[in-house]
């Protein structure tokens, strides 16, 4: 079953909560009210998402409920940055041979 997103967003009467891929929502006056509600329903959903939205669009709050967690790794990788280093180098030495 794949998890759904809960979304509380800014409404032009109070606050909205809608899943995703859903156009329908219920509105409250307050965003605790809504937050509150969307965790509910993530909760009963045995898995899912809420995101919450404040009144710039940026959002403030994300919470998993049932989902697996990855834990992030302790080391950072160099294998990028020095990739990114050579590929540099060889460009910038075949500009050079080339003058």
């Amino acid at each position: 079953m794949p998890s759904k997103t809960t979304h509380v967003i800014p409404a032009k009467d109070g606050w909205l909560v809608r899943k995703s891929g859903n156009g329908a929502g219920i509105l409250f006056p307050t965003q605790k009210e809504a937050t509150d509600k969307a965790i509910r329903i993530s909760k009963a959903a045995k898995a899912g998402r809420v995101v919450v939205f404040d009144r710039t669009g940026l959002f403030r709050i994300a919470e998993s409920h049932g989902l697996a967690v990855i834990p992030r790794s302790r080391l950072r990788s160099t294998i990028g940055r020095n990739a990114i280093r050579r590929a540099v180098g060889k460009v910038a030495l075949a500009r050079l041979m080339a003058e």
